[in-house]
């Protein structure tokens, strides 16, 4: 083989050689959350449930036309694709950061964006996972009618906050300490989620409520998932997209510089 060939060749297998071994990453991480249950609860059967107890359940239609059962779809999807990012990346990169497994990674010939990537592909694929769920148990038990444009766009906006949140949950699970990192997703979680309007309609809760929603961004996910479905506040979208546009590359940016502290 010619040094010309060589120097055309070396490249492209290097690629392929990455990409095969990206996908290997991936099928075991992927493999690895299934089998935690913490991880399942969190992310599939918390938000499952909770709304076809409170959300599917509630069948009639409510005040100004709208069904509730189809509104509080779109607040647990937001619940759910959150969940999956922060548990599914954040918690797992902490656990592994608590078990040296980052250093082994990163003297691995994989590369460790590779890895990171691998992580955000599970979780954004468990993310889009939980709002097909939801969505099947909101056609099925909550009589809602959904078209196959509206369920494909939902599944197309839950990867995009998975983008969002998964970068809130590597950036955390770098500058917590490892044992708080669980305490520190519910803190951020759970409260986000009910001060955003993801569980009860913003319009039945207090008006300081109201007033702070705007201000998280699970509020802009939802609003965003509310305006698939019809509902979403007056207010432009392209803001919401802008706000979690920028909030997101802000936690990636810090993120970055995180993780060159952590190497040094």
């Amino acid at each position: 083989m010619s040094d010309a060939t060589s120097a055309i060749d070396y490249p492209l297998y290097e690629g392929v050689s990455t990409t095969i071994m990206l996908a290997k990453e991936t099928m075991h991480e992927f493999v690895k959350l299934l089998r935690r249950r913490q991880f399942a609860i969190a992310t599939k059967l918390m938000p499952v449930t909770l709304y076809a107890v409170f959300g599917a359940s509630n069948h009639a239609t409510g005040q100004h036309g709208v069904q509730m059962a189809r509104y509080m779809l779109a607040g647990y999807a937001s619940f759910g694709v959150i969940a999956a990012s922060l548990y599914g990346i954040g918690l797992n990169l902490a656990m592994e950061r608590a078990q040296n497994w980052i250093d082994l990674k990163r003297s691995s010939p994989l590369p460790f964006s590779a890895y990171l990537l691998a992580k955000a592909i599970t979780a954004t694929a468990f993310g889009a996972l939980t709002v097909l769920l939801l969505q099947l148990v909101a056609v099925t038990y909550g009589h809602v009618y959904l078209t196959g444009q509206e369920a494909i766009e939902m599944i197309g906006v839950s990867l995009a906050g998975s983008v969002v949140f998964g970068a809130m949950g590597i950036l955390i699970a770098l500058v917590v300490p490892s044992n708080a990192t669980h305490s520190v997703f519910n803190f951020i979680h759970l409260p986000m989620a009910f001060l955003s309007g993801l569980w009860v309609p913003l319009g039945s809760l207090p008006h300081w409520v109201q007033v702070t929603a705007p201000y998280l961004p699970a509020y802009h996910l939802a609003q965003i998932m509310l305006g698939i479905l019809g509902y979403a506040q007056p207010g432009s979208m392209g803001f919401h997209w802008l706000y979690l546009g920028v909030f997101g590359g802000v936690l990636l940016f810090l993120s970055r510089i995180a993780l060159r502290v952590t190497n040094k």
